[in-house]
């Protein structure tokens, strides 16, 4: 959804690629003079971003997947030369956060006006609409750069 790049770009991407407009690989070759990214995150759950991904990650680079996938989808990723390349695919359980380190981090970067925490609260619901949350959070054509928060 594109009004989720432009909430990427606030959030301080320096580069905006609509995948289902643009041929991802050649604008990724463009910038990195044809060399590939060091780190490519993907946080959709669709197997054919993932797919994208590897595609445009340089040797011994790293594709970290974040989104959850339909158990029903398949990754199809290329065996030829695969041992060649040596890149790394690897999952994130909720972004590998260690609480006891990283919350008290990003509670000061967010009290010294460094880390846009606000703007990451889409909506604010009552316990009773939590389902309403999570079918957003599955449903590609939200806005879902951001959470919804439980309000007791």
């Amino acid at each position: 959804k594109d009004a989720n790049l432009e909430i990427a770009k606030e959030f301080g991407a320096t580069h905006i690629i609509n995948t289902k407009d643009q041929d991802i690989e050649a604008i990724v070759k463009e910038i990195t003079n044809g060399v590939g990214v060091h780190y490519a995150i993907d946080c959709s759950g669709h197997t054919i971003a993932t797919e994208n991904a590897w595609k445009i990650t340089r040797k011994g680079g790293t594709v970290v997947v974040v989104g959850a996938f339909n158990p029903e989808q398949k990754l199809n990723l290329p065996a030829g030369g695969f041992h060649r390349v040596g890149k790394v695919l690897k999952g994130s359980f909720y972004g590998d956060t260690q609480p006891f380190r990283d919350f008290p981090m990003i509670a000061q970067l967010y009290l010294d006006g460094k880390f846009k925490l606000d703007e990451l609260v889409l909506e604010r619901i009552k316990l009773d609409e939590i389902n309403k949350a999570f079918d957003s959070f599955h449903d590609c054509s939200c806005i879902n750069v951001g959470r919804a928060v439980i309000e007791f």
